[in-house]
């Protein structure tokens, strides 16, 4: 009796035996793992497309391809001991806003050079100047 992936079952007559093959034996014909590559771009890249956050012409998950944590890539933010996530530095310090980002640097996994897993990232508020007439 053999059963399947949705719980049938099945009967051979006359009765088999399943021996499966060691596992060095197979080891060709098994995919190899997918390794997700990262698009690698510049802090200065990276400073400009975050200037696109803030004109809202990019948003965090636009970001994916880029860092390997995604949206939830830590920002250590201006200089705030705690790291917020990308997602939260889109949408919550820059989106919108009347901000200008000064610095960037990408911090990359030093295991995995191809992923970039932190983010530092500082900016200051513009101030509209009107002088009163």
């Amino acid at each position: 009796m053999v059963t399947t992936e949705n719980n049938q079952f099945a009967f051979s007559n006359p009765p088999f035996t399943f021996i499966a093959p060691k596992r060095d034996t197979i080891k060709g014909s098994l995919p190899e793992p997918v390794v997700k590559r990262y698009i690698s771009i510049t802090d200065k890249q990276l400073k400009i497309m975050l200037a696109d956050v803030i004109n809202n012409k990019m948003h965090a998950q636009d970001f994916d391809r880029y860092f390997c944590n995604g949206v939830n890539t830590k920002v250590y933010v201006n200089t705030d001991k705690v790291p917020v996530t990308l997602s939260v530095l889109c949408e919550k310090h820059l989106q919108g806003k009347k901000v200008e980002v000064e610095l960037v640097h990408m911090v990359k996994d030093p295991d995995n050079p191809d992923c970039v897993t932190n983010l530092v990232v500082k900016y200051k508020k513009k101030w509209d100047w009107n002088p009163i007439n």
